[in-house]
């Protein structure tokens, strides 16, 4: 679920997502469970095979053999315009070459740095989709 719109409603197998501590993967009667998402990417297995998302921050919850992924962006891999995704990629890795010599502080590098950790995650799971 993002601010927008419902990604996906149904049962699942598993589920794997970037959690603050690292990556984690959730199966049935998990033990309770709360986090908060990074940027990165959640692959969930349904009974017609193998979904992914990119996910850019957010929440994620466990409880009573129900998961609730509350994403502040998400897509779904065939969602993706691949070339946008490559087009904001080379913007951030250019940005962050001109301020390189900026403090680890400073705004601007702080954002360029998550616009391209945000690209990377949308290009990892654009290839994971089936050709």
């Amino acid at each position: 679920i993002t601010p927008e719109r419902v990604l996906y409603r149904g049962d699942i197998k598993d589920i794997t997502a970037p959690g603050a501590y690292g990556e984690f993967m959730v199966l049935p009667d998990h033990a309770p469970f709360f986090t908060s998402l990074m940027v990165g990417k959640v692959r969930f297995q349904t009974e017609s095979g193998q979904e992914w998302a990119a996910v850019h921050g957010g929440y994620f919850e466990v409880l009573d053999n129900r998961v609730t992924v509350l994403g502040e962006r998400a897509e779904l891999d065939h969602e993706i315009d691949i070339e946008r995704v490559m087009r904001a990629k080379a913007r951030a890795e250019a940005r962050l070459k001109e301020w390189s010599d900026r403090s680890q502080d400073d705004k601007d590098l702080i954002r360029a740095k998550f616009a391209l950790e945000r690209a990377m995650a949308r290009e990892e799971v654009y290839h994971q989709k089936p050709k």
